[in-house]
């Protein structure tokens, strides 16, 4: 049994493998029917020029007849590449801003027996500078070359003599576009030069303001630096005439108490002195007046001792001298010395007052 089935799985591998050898083969065949019926074309490609120099970004249209039918750029290096359709007639129009139009007309007939094969022309073409405002030329507006099938070399060319003539006569609208591009660019380097100037000249006057921008803006600064350090200064003043001020009045303050306290000191030294004055007159009275008394006492004692002698002496007189004048005499001598006394003590005592 497992025979059998090992048998049977062979076999649905083999039949497998001849269903897609099938389809294969049959798709080949598809595939080579097909080509052999697609038609033939015209490949161009080639590169827009200017000075020799690539130009990219051209635009290219391609007329079917008087039908757009592809719009195309050329790329980097001006290169380009496109198809046309066999058995038509087209127009290759090359364009840009600021150059001259041109075109190129292309027929595309061929043989019957061409119609199927796929043909290629490679070719440049030259779009000068066209000066500004200046409307296309009428000597520009026909193809400068035609193309087409050729049966000397059963491929596609330029026909010769009409891309001869029409040289030349592109060659003269290039040369007169040429003078009128040089004398564009001649007016145009003039006012370009005189806007260049015209600009070093207002950049030079905006400097100029900007410089006198600066320097009244830096005198404003300095003139509120002036101010700030004016209005500084006199806060400095004040406060030093505050703190001289301060200074004197505290000054003015010690002074006073100063001079109170000298004042008192004097106060207090004069009544020192004045006491010590009134102590020492008081000391001078009582020594004038001990003085005195002693003085008067002395005279007194002198007095008596004088009046003791007079009476011993007059005791001799009087015991010649009768009783009676003995008598009288003996008392005026007894009350002398007490008159004297009481007559110093009273000139004394005026002295005092």
């Amino acid at each position: 049994m497992n025979i059998s089935k090992l048998k049977q799985i062979t076999l649905n591998k083999s039949l497998k493998y001849v269903r897609i050898w099938t389809i294969a083969l049959i798709t080949l065949l598809f595939v080579n029917t097909t080509y052999a019926q697609r038609p033939g074309y015209l490949e161009l490609l080639g590169n827009v020029q200017q000075d020799g120099k690539g130009l990219e970004g051209a635009e290219i249209k391609v007329m079917k007849g008087s039908e757009n039918s592809d719009n195309l750029l050329s790329s980097a290096g001006g290169k380009f590449i496109f198809n046309l359709d066999l058995g038509h007639l087209y127009t290759i129009v090359f364009s840009k801003n600021g150059t001259i139009t041109k075109s190129v007309l292309v027929d595309t007939k061929v043989p019957e027996s061409y119609e199927n094969q796929i043909f290629s022309f490679k070719f440049k073409i030259d779009l000068f500078k066209a000066p500004e405002g200046v409307e296309q030329p009428k000597e520009a507006a026909p193809p400068v070359t035609k193309l087409g099938y050729s049966e000397a070399y059963e491929d596609f060319d330029y026909d010769p003599e009409y891309s001869k003539s029409r040289k030349v006569e592109m060659d003269v609208v290039k040369q007169k576009m040429a003078q009128e591009v040089i004398k564009q660019e001649a007016l145009r380097a003039k006012a370009e030069e005189k806007a260049r100037q015209d600009s070093i000249a207002q950049a030079k006057k905006e400097e100029l303001a900007a410089e006198k921008a600066r320097r009244d803006s830096l005198d404003k600064v300095r003139e509120q630096q002036k101010i700030e350090e004016a209005k500084l200064a006199a806060i400095e003043r004040e406060k030093t005439d505050s703190i001289a001020k301060e200074t004197a009045r505290q000054s003015a303050v010690a002074a006073l108490i100063a001079a109170k306290e000298k004042a008192t000191q004097d106060s207090l030294v004069a009544v020192e002195k004045i006491r010590l004055q009134a102590e020492a007159a008081e000391k001078a009275r009582l020594q004038a007046e001990k003085d005195s008394l002693a003085r008067i006492e002395e005279k007194a004692k002198q007095d008596s001792i004088l009046l003791a002698k007079e009476k011993k002496n007059k005791k001799h007189w009087l015991a010649v001298k009768p009783n009676k004048i003995r008598s009288t005499k003996l008392v005026k001598k007894q009350r002398l010395p007490k008159l004297l006394v009481k007559h110093a003590r009273k000139k004394f005592l005026i002295h005092l007052m």
